[in-house]
Protein backbone atom coordinates (compact mmCIF):
# COMPACT_ATOMS: atom_id res chain seq x y z
CA UNK A 1 0.00 0.00 0.00
CA UNK A 2 1.13 3.67 -0.86
CA UNK A 3 -0.12 6.27 0.56
CA UNK A 4 0.16 8.76 -2.20
CA UNK A 5 -0.95 12.18 0.05
CA UNK A 6 -2.38 13.35 3.38
CA UNK A 7 -3.93 16.78 3.64
CA UNK A 8 -5.89 16.93 7.54
CA UNK A 9 -7.90 14.00 7.90
CA UNK A 10 -8.44 13.04 4.15
CA UNK A 11 -5.93 10.39 2.23
CA UNK A 12 -5.20 9.02 -0.95
CA UNK A 13 -3.76 5.66 -1.27
CA UNK A 14 -2.77 3.30 -4.11
CA UNK A 15 -1.80 -0.80 -4.20
CA UNK A 16 -1.04 -3.08 -6.45
CA UNK A 17 -3.31 -6.33 -6.39
CA UNK A 18 -2.44 -10.09 -8.15
CA UNK A 19 -4.88 -13.02 -8.20
CA UNK A 20 -3.20 -16.20 -9.69
CA UNK A 21 -4.37 -19.58 -9.81
CA UNK A 22 -4.15 -22.78 -12.15
CA UNK A 23 -6.86 -21.29 -14.23
CA UNK A 24 -6.26 -17.22 -14.69
CA UNK A 25 -4.60 -14.54 -14.14
CA UNK A 26 -5.59 -11.19 -12.47
CA UNK A 27 -3.79 -7.78 -12.08
CA UNK A 28 -5.14 -4.25 -11.20
CA UNK A 29 -4.60 -1.57 -8.87
CA UNK A 30 -6.67 -0.09 -5.84
CA UNK A 31 -7.24 3.58 -6.01
CA UNK A 32 -8.50 4.87 -2.35
CA UNK A 33 -9.99 7.58 -0.55
CA UNK A 34 -8.82 7.04 3.25
CA UNK A 35 -10.67 9.26 5.80
CA UNK A 36 -9.36 9.91 9.65
CA UNK A 37 -12.71 9.21 12.04
CA UNK A 38 -13.25 11.02 15.38
CA UNK A 39 -12.30 8.29 16.93
CA UNK A 40 -8.73 8.06 15.42
CA UNK A 41 -9.20 5.06 12.56
CA UNK A 42 -9.08 5.63 8.93
CA UNK A 43 -11.24 3.96 6.75
CA UNK A 44 -12.23 3.90 3.33
CA UNK A 45 -14.57 6.50 1.88
CA UNK A 46 -13.92 5.34 -1.20
CA UNK A 47 -12.04 1.99 -3.20
CA UNK A 48 -11.95 2.46 -7.12
CA UNK A 49 -10.01 -1.42 -8.79
CA UNK A 50 -8.97 -1.15 -12.19
CA UNK A 51 -8.30 -4.45 -13.35
CA UNK A 52 -4.74 -4.14 -15.84
CA UNK A 53 -4.30 -7.11 -16.83
CA UNK A 54 -6.64 -10.44 -17.52
CA UNK A 55 -5.71 -13.71 -18.94
CA UNK A 56 -7.92 -16.71 -18.32
CA UNK A 57 -5.52 -19.15 -20.00
CA UNK A 58 -4.20 -22.31 -18.14
CA UNK A 59 -1.48 -21.07 -16.77
CA UNK A 60 2.21 -23.33 -17.30
CA UNK A 61 3.63 -23.60 -13.78
CA UNK A 62 2.88 -25.09 -10.59
CA UNK A 63 1.13 -23.92 -7.69
CA UNK A 64 2.63 -24.37 -4.37
CA UNK A 65 0.15 -23.46 -1.77
CA UNK A 66 -3.37 -23.82 -1.33
CA UNK A 67 -5.05 -20.57 -0.59
CA UNK A 68 -6.54 -19.88 1.87
CA UNK A 69 -3.94 -21.05 4.37
CA UNK A 70 -6.21 -23.31 7.32
CA UNK A 71 -2.58 -22.49 9.30
CA UNK A 72 -3.05 -18.91 8.73
CA UNK A 73 -4.75 -18.56 12.50
CA UNK A 74 -1.86 -20.41 13.85
CA UNK A 75 1.30 -17.96 12.73
CA UNK A 76 2.72 -15.98 15.67
CA UNK A 77 1.94 -12.17 15.49
CA UNK A 78 4.83 -9.56 14.66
Amino acid sequence: VVIDEIRDNTARAHHTLHIVSDHMCQMGIYYDILVKEADGVWRFKRRDFQITYDDKAQLPGKGYRTLPDSNYKDLPYP
